[in-house]
């Protein structure tokens, strides 16, 4: 095998990886933004019934 092959295979190899690791790192942001999601239509529902409960008084 030359230098040029070895070369050829560890770029293959390089790029292979980072399209692996930014497939992931994209899986991670989704999971993090719903996550976010969630919480902030959970505060927004807390300060809605506590807003209501202020009204009533």
């Amino acid at each position: 095998m030359s230098t040029i092959d070895a070369m050829n295979i560890f770029v293959i190899s390089s790029l292979s990886q980072l399209s692996k690791d930014k497939e992931k790192a994209e899986e991670a942001q989704v999971f993090w933004a719903t996550r976010a999601s969630m919480k902030v239509i959970s505060i927004l529902d807390h300060l809605k019934m506590k807003m209501d409960l202020n009204f009533r008084w």
